[in-house]
């Protein structure tokens, strides 16, 4: 009698743990992760779509103000690289921005360096001491870089995705740079899912099911996941979670957000995806809501 097959792996989902708010509603905001139990907010757009120099740490159900950054700015990117979290980039509504800002978790800010061209509407992501910067958009023109950049290094140039984009979804999961979606030149928003091993080459690993820009993204267990989004359309936010199978190289269905959003931001924070702020169907929102495998 032959053996039967193994059944098959079921696919991870992610459920509501527990919702709060913050004192004020954000979007666009720029997030990373502190610790197990916090995570570190910078800038963003206000309810007004004002930018914002606001720092905040943001545990499961309280938020402070720690901190200003050198100015307002929203759609920048952050990234915790040792004890601090690094600011790059951005935009304040008037100019697009090429600054590195280090802020210490006592709301303090420093100059840490530039980015080798001014630039909003970029996401990124750490591996080891290193953060990637992905596509964006320096005023004139859309990106199509990955930058590198650590505290003892320089900014530079390390791969070029295969066309330039805005507002993509970004993590890192098992030594790898994920790449999802995101805005393109012609005016629709991508389906491909892309990685990026540092030293090594960007490959297209899996395909979305629906054209998907302005999502966050974060690994957790070793699973990526794409929270949210629109398509190219504004005012087309969707509730969607997505994991990225990278074994399979595929994509499935793991769970929704309480309501459909964009614009919005997310951390890892131990077992759980902290998803801040965004903007729904009637504006920007102040919600935090935690994410658990279940």
């Amino acid at each position: 009698m032959a053996a039967s097959s193994p059944p098959a792996k079921p696919s991870p989902r992610l459920v509501v743990r527990s919702s709060s708010s913050l004192a004020a509603p954000v979007q666009d905001a720029a997030a990373s992760a502190l610790d197990g139990s916090h995570l570190m907010l910078a800038g963003g757009l206000t309810a007004a779509d004002l930018s914002s120099p606001a720092i905040q740490i943001v545990s499961g159900r309280s938020d402070r103000l720690v901190g200003q950054l050198p100015g307002a700015v929203h759609d920048a990117a952050a990234v915790l690289l040792g004890r601090d979290v690094y600011v790059f980039g951005g935009g304040n509504g008037l100019a697009q921005l090429d600054g590195i800002t280090r802020i210490d978790r006592s709301g303090r800010t420093t100059s840490a360096g530039r980015l080798p061209a001014p630039s909003s509407d970029q996401a990124a992501a750490g591996i080891g001491n290193t953060a990637y910067v992905v596509g964006g958009y320096t005023g004139t023109r859309w990106l199509d870089t990955i930058v590198a950049w650590g505290p003892r290094t320089s900014a530079r140039v390390v791969a070029h995705l295969p066309t330039p984009v805005r507002y993509a979804a970004v993590t890192a999961v098992a030594g790898r740079l994920l790449i999802a979606g995101g805005s393109l030149p012609n005016g629709n928003a991508s389906r491909a899912v892309y990685t990026y091993t540092p030293g090594g080459r960007v490959l297209r690993v899996a395909t979305l099911a629906t054209p998907t820009t302005h999502a966050a993204a974060a690994a957790l267990g070793g699973t990526a996941f794409v929270l949210g989004g629109r398509g190219a359309s504004a005012g087309t936010p969707t509730a969607r979670i997505v994991a990225v199978d990278l074994g399979q190289r595929r994509t499935r269905p793991a769970g929704r957000l309480p309501q459909a959003l964009s614009d919005l931001a997310a951390a890892q924070l131990a077992n759980r995806i902290v998803v801040v702020g965004g903007r729904g169907l009637r504006g920007t929102v102040a919600t935090v809501t935690q994410l658990a495998k279940g």
